[in-house]
């Protein structure tokens, strides 16, 4: 079996949740509006900016845009890096589009870079991924990359990886991701594989296993190398309300040894419980004790202030009861006869409660038994939030 590099085993393994991936997965609680990042100056022993970014909102849950300064050393300015935009589109299937643009200083423009192109399940689930890449000052998209993912009962079993050869102008297989889920829906392992081209079998390149730790609030991640030596772990403690409260990285010197301290990603959050300041530390072993090397500062809404702030500006024509009593029918004199909707009712942490589909202007009531209190009702088509109202349920 050919031996695979740690870098290699961590590029396939990043669906798995190491300490990006569970920073890009986690839900905050907040919708971001900037990010400031401060690093520290090891000569000073102080710290001075290295970050800016914007996020620009579509609606509540879809972002559109997503721009990011760093500091120049040489200018001692924050110079533009990235821009994303995203588009959504929906008819027979559900589309995201993440279109990445980088900062050219020569021409001092934006010059689009990549586009990755995601179709999902109409359960909202990830189906394929097509990733093209065009070089600076050309207008061909080029094909680079492509994943697609299957499902066994609704749960994700395989991630698939395909990388475009410009020599036989086709698809070659590249990785495999096998995931492991228990009854509750949680992972329990990834299996990572690389395909061999000569002799056609997919070799076996890594696991990461997960433990979950119910009083302590604790997901634990283990990841081995192709031998089953120990590589890396990551230690992800949430808050009672199931927000992200910390992240501890560990390593191995050499791979195989006992998990060392590596570093330590805190998250502190405001009395309202909204995101305001992540912290990122190295373990210091000659003090025995963590010591913060860059932080960030967030500035947002709540999921809560960020829905109810589009509510009102959508007003639903419902001859429903508020309060309202579970089981009640009512009707939507806005949706058309034969037509297809969706109904959400979300609590306000943005948390889908129950979900119904509906056709045309028939009588609704909500099935779910419901704890008294204040809900957001949406009605939905396949594109957009068409009309959504706060109920109380009582």
């Amino acid at each position: 079996m050919r031996k695979v590099s740690l870098f290699f085993l961590g590029s396939i393994l990043s669906i798995s949740l190491s300490a990006q991936e569970v920073l890009k997965q986690a839900d905050f609680g907040i919708q971001k509006d900037s990010v400031i990042g401060y690093v520290k100056n090891w000569r000073g022993n102080e710290f001075h900016i290295s970050s800016q970014e914007y996020w620009i909102w579509k609606d509540w849950q879809r972002l559109e845009s997503q721009i990011q300064w760093v500091w120049d050393y040489a200018t001692e300015s924050l110079k533009p890096n990235k821009n994303i935009h995203f588009t959504y589109h929906s008819g027979h299937g559900k589309k995201a589009v993440r279109l990445s643009h980088t900062w050219d200083k020569a021409t001092a423009k934006w010059w689009k870079t990549r586009r990755d192109t995601t179709l999902y399940h109409h359960s909202g689930e990830e189906l394929e991924i097509y990733t093209h890449k065009l070089t600076m000052g050309s207008s061909f998209w080029k094909k680079h990359e492509k994943e697609f993912y299957t499902y066994l009962s609704d749960k994700r079993h395989t991630r698939d990886s395909y990388k475009w050869d410009l020599a036989s102008e086709s698809w070659k297989k590249y990785a495999r991701i096998e995931i492991g889920q228990n009854e509750e829906g949680k992972i329990e392992y990834y299996r990572a594989y690389i395909w061999n081209a000569q002799n056609g079998e997919w070799d076996f390149a890594g696991r990461a296993n997960y433990s979950y730790d119910k009083e302590r609030r604790l997901i634990d991640e283990k990841i081995y190398d192709e031998q089953d030596l120990k590589m890396r772990r990551y230690e992800s403690t949430y808050q009672e309300d199931g927000y992200l409260k910390e992240i501890i990285e560990y390593q191995t010197y050499p791979v195989g040894q006992e998990w060392d301290k590596v570093k330590r990603f805190s998250f502190k959050y405001d009395q309202t419980g909204k995101l305001y300041r992540e912290e990122e530390e190295f373990w210091e072993w000659g003090t025995q004790d963590w010591s913060l090397i860059a932080y960030k500062l967030i500035y947002g809404k709540t999921h809560q202030e960020a829905l109810i702030e589009e509510v009102e500006s959508i007003p639903l024509n419902c001859n429903f009861p508020n309060p309202y009593t579970a089981q009640t029918p009512f009707t939507c004199t806005e949706m058309i006869s034969g037509k297809s909707y969706q109904l959400e009712l979300l609590d306000l942490a943005a948390r889908v409660v129950e979900v119904q589909s509906l056709i045309g202007d028939e009588i609704i009531s909500l099935k779910a038994q419901l704890p008294e209190g204040v809900y957001i009702l949406l009605i939905k088509d396949q594109s957009q939030v068409l009309a959504a109202e706060k109920i109380y349920v009582r």
